[in-house]
């Protein structure tokens, strides 16, 4: 049975009610955990093309939310898929040089490097000692991310 979201009333500017729906954060963080273990379980077999459907099964995931994940995944050039009976994904590129900043970036979007902890500096960015150190360990997580490869997280199918 499917959940239906939550509703809830808001007063608007002028006083009247509203309803609005409030989207569940939790599919979308299923969604980019998949998206990551279906190039890691592509990885696992370069050699074959694998269906939506045994990758779902693979991963205890619904077809149609696989299908979603892939569609990112091919969008951004990561897997190539074909149509049809014989059809199925399997990577764009050897898995080896595929790294997993690239991955990433195409799930969650470019990494930028953040000088500070907070989306909006409370501080105000002037004289602020953790500065040096986020900014660093930005850089250092993003060039960690460049040395990792699929082939070094392959998942057998």
């Amino acid at each position: 049975r499917r959940r239906q979201p939550r509703r809830r009333r808001l007063r608007g500017h002028s006083g009247s009610r509203c309803k609005v729906m409030t989207r569940q954060h939790g599919s979308r963080k299923r969604t980019r955990l998949l998206r990551r273990h279906a190039a890691a379980l592509l990885a696992g077999s370069p050699d074959r093309l694998l269906t939506t459907r045994t990758v779902a099964a693979r991963l205890n995931a619904s077809e149609a939310t696989l299908a979603k994940a892939m569609l990112e995944l091919r969008r951004a050039g990561i897997i190539k898929t074909t149509r049809g009976p014989a059809g199925g994904s399997e990577l764009a590129s050897p898995p080896g040089e595929i790294n997993l900043r690239r991955i990433c970036e195409a799930i969650d979007g470019p990494m930028n490097v953040r000088t500070c902890l907070f989306s909006s500096p409370v501080c105000g960015n002037v004289g602020c000692g953790l500065n040096g150190f986020v900014e660093s360990m930005h850089r250092q997580i993003a060039e960690s991310l460049e040395g990792m490869t699929l082939a070094d997280f392959q998942l057998e199918p």
